[in-house]
């Protein structure tokens, strides 16, 4: 009977926890949806524990409360871009493709922007300026290589995602090298 009692105990403990962050940004979410608490996140792209963070940020973009938030999206970009300058993680196989699931999900980030309102944009853009212009910039350098090595079709390829992933500027930016 004390080893059922403590059974059940440690299995509400541990479910209780498990499913803590789950509910922790909930309180947060404003009448608009958009201002769910995503600092959990932040501390795990800190900690450079991008596989746990691209779990906690897909989740966000599968919640209902907050999937149509932006910064899930972006964060699984930032991690996935990260991963894929590692190469301890190129060399799995569910990570090879790392920079254009980085872009794809780059893409869905700007469509999620798109209909997101200012207030909550401009912080998460300061913040984030720098991984835009990195990623903005390997886009570019990936294109120009691919051309030089005379890979055509692999540079249109990276071209056609370029106004997905650069849509305030690309053609602009792309033009003037």
């Amino acid at each position: 009977m004390k080893n059922l009692l403590l059974a059940l105990i440690t299995l509400f403990a541990v479910n209780s926890s498990h499913s803590q962050w789950w509910s922790e940004g909930d309180d947060d979410i404003g009448a608009d949806g958009s201002s769910a608490n995503y600092d959990v996140l932040q501390v795990l792209w800190a900690d450079e524990n991008y596989e746990k963070l691209l779990k906690m940020a897909e989740r966000f973009t599968m919640k209902d409360a907050t999937k149509n938030d932006p910064e899930p999206y972006l964060w699984l970009a930032r991690s996935l871009y990260a991963m894929s300058k590692d190469e301890n993680y190129t060399m799995q196989d569910k990570y090879k493709k790392a920079y254009n699931d980085a872009l794809s999900w780059l893409s869905k980030y700007y469509k999620k922007a798109a209909k997101a309102e200012p207030h909550v944009l401009e912080p998460l853009i300061a913040y984030h300026q720098t991984f835009f212009i990195e990623i903005k910039r390997s886009l570019y350098e990936q294109i120009e290589t691919e051309i030089m090595s005379d890979n055509y079709a692999k540079a249109l390829g990276l071209v056609s995602k370029m106004p997905k992933v650069t849509p305030d500027n690309f053609a602009k930016d792309f033009l003037a090298g």
